[in-house]
């Protein structure tokens, strides 16, 4: 507000409004790395060996709300199998393609555990998942060498 309150009883008095914004500045372009998770859903998965699959969905940590998994669905949408990333194992994503790249060979992530939606994701699923992909869970300190 621009009416200023010195601590004592009245009303106040007004200071300087502030510079309004000529509507014929140009506005300078969002360089914000910050995106929607839902502009990822639909991008493209590239493995080391080629094309692989969509993005489908996304799993949050309830905790933190910071994005835990991405459902992926390996193949094309006639596929009923969905398995998860880690969004640690991304090497790169370009927002101009639409597409998401991961330095995984397509095979790995295609025998990767599948998920199932109607169930809830336990921490043994999660387990053989990091296993899988030979990776440490997030839930080991990073100080553990074993898992």
């Amino acid at each position: 507000p621009y009416w200023s309150f010195d601590g004592g009883v009245g009303l106040g008095m007004p200071r300087a409004m502030p510079a309004l914004v000529n509507p014929q500045t140009p506005v300078p372009p969002i360089t914000s790395h910050l995106r929607d998770s839902s502009e990822l859903s639909g991008y493209q998965l590239h493995a080391t060996d080629g094309e692989l699959g969509k993005v489908e969905d996304f799993i949050l940590d309830d905790q933190g709300w910071n994005i835990r998994y991405l459902v992926i669905r390996p193949g094309n949408w006639l596929t009923q199998t969905q398995v998860l990333l880690s969004p640690e194992w991304i090497e790169q994503v370009s927002y101009e393609k639409a597409e998401i790249v991961v330095n995984l060979p397509s095979e790995l992530i295609k025998t990767s555990p599948a998920y199932d939606a109607s169930h809830s994701l336990t921490r043994d699923l999660e387990k053989k998942l990091h296993d899988h992909y030979e990776r440490k869970g997030y839930w080991v300190p990073k100080n553990v060498v074993n898992r």
